[in-house]
This record gives structure tokens, sequence and C-alpha cells, in this order.
């Protein structure tokens, strides 16, 4: 699937928007998945950033639309960036050495999942500002 930054960053705003309405929802379960062949890494930027990466040296995540824009983190695979924030709310057995299965933290998965649906919105509104859309 080819696409444009700004359907990339439209489309990631509309997952985690969706996303965001309820903590435990799963990012596989996003209805709208029908409608698209998936994205590299389920992702979007990740997909847009692929199709930027090829034939280049550089590592995908160098054309990330939200590069730099993580926070402290300035990579979305970093500790502390939103998406690692919800990953961890939503699988936390998966961040536990001892094997048990703890219970998610939705509401935290619901805030991060807002905030990453803001930070594309935000990386739209710049964008299109004054372009007429």
């Amino acid at each position: 699937m080819r696409l444009t930054k700004i359907e990339a960053l439209r489309l990631t705003a509309e997952l985690w928007g969706w996303l965001a309405e309820d903590g435990q929802r799963r990012k596989m379960d996003w209805p709208k998945w029908k409608q698209y062949p998936p994205p590299y890494n389920h992702c979007f930027l990740c997909e847009y950033a692929g199709q930027r990466q090829r034939n280049t040296d550089k590592q995908i995540c160098y054309f990330c639309p939200l590069r730099g824009k993580w926070g402290a983190a300035n990579l979305c695979s970093w500790e502390g960036s939103p998406y690692r924030t919800w990953e961890g709310a939503q699988y936390p057995g998966n961040c536990v050495w001892d094997g048990a299965q703890y219970p998610g933290n939705f509401e935290r998965a619901t805030q991060a999942a807002a905030q990453i649906a803001q930070l594309c919105q935000q990386e739209l509104a710049r964008l299109t500002k004054g372009k007429g859309r």
C-alpha cells in the first residue's frame, strides 16, 4: 500500500482514536483493518517510513513522521514513549520476569492511545496549515 505522509498520519490518528475510546481494545481488533492491506508492524507510520527507507542505508525509524515528537523518547519503541506506555498497559504480562499474569491498566492504555492520536492530529494540522484542508 502506498501512503502519503498525510494519509499515514490520518489513518494512525483514526486507529489510535478508536483505541482511546476503550482501554481494553486491542490494536488487531480495529474494524477498519478489513479495508486496508496490513501495513508494516500494523502501523501506517511504519508503512510510510518503510516506503521512504528503501534503497537507503538509514533505519526505518529515521523516516517516521513522528520521529522526535515522542517527548523524551525519540522513537515509539523507546521506553517512556506513549506507544510503549500503551503496550505495557495492554500487555503487562510481557513486562514481568516472574511469569505471572497481571491485569492490564486500561485507564493508562486509554490515555496513551489518546496521546498518540493527538500527536498525529497535531502533525496533520502543522502539515496542512494554510493548505485549505
